[in-house]
């Protein structure tokens, strides 16, 4: 557990930096940053004063799933508003997006509830994790289709 507290962090500031490329148009860099250093400062308070290193870090695992979902339809509003109109399989990021749109709107829930829900029902968490399981098995599909398609060069 304590390493997945700093993998969160990690994981969240290169979402960031993913989506701080694309979404230029819309929001400022100082948008990013000020959210990214506003992430850091919650998950580091989040973990010294309400779940410490041993617990999982569903506040944390939630406020970034909320954010991941906000700048996914971001990207989705920024390509309905763009004026040329491209093949999107061959877009990498459209699938990325795609994939981090189902992962986290897929287990928003089951972050928020994990501490509280499945004190003491071990049956009901597994099942609920399996889901997870199956749930980031698509997200790593949808990172390979990315890394597969060949974008077109404009």
């Amino acid at each position: 557990m304590p390493l997945y507290h700093f993998f969160t962090a990690i994981q969240f500031l290169l979402i960031v930096h993913i989506y701080r490329t694309v979404l230029s148009k819309i929001f400022s860099k100082l948008f990013f940053i000020i959210i990214s250093i506003g992430f850091i400062v919650f998950a580091i308070i989040n973990t010294l004063f309400f779940q410490n290193l041993n617990t999982f870090n569903s506040n944390v695992t939630t406020l970034m799933g909320f954010l991941v979902i906000f700048f996914s339809l971001s990207y989705f509003y920024a390509l309905l508003k763009e004026v040329k109109y491209s093949v999107l399989e061959k877009n990498p990021m459209f699938w990325i997006n795609s994939g981090f749109l189902i992962y986290f709107s897929s287990n928003l829930i089951l972050f928020y509830m994990n501490n509280t829900l499945f004190k003491g029902t071990a049956e009901a968490s597994l099942t609920l994790w399996g889901l997870h399981a199956i749930v980031n098995i698509v997200l790593t599909l949808f990172y390979t289709i990315a890394l597969w398609v060949n974008p077109k060069k404009l």
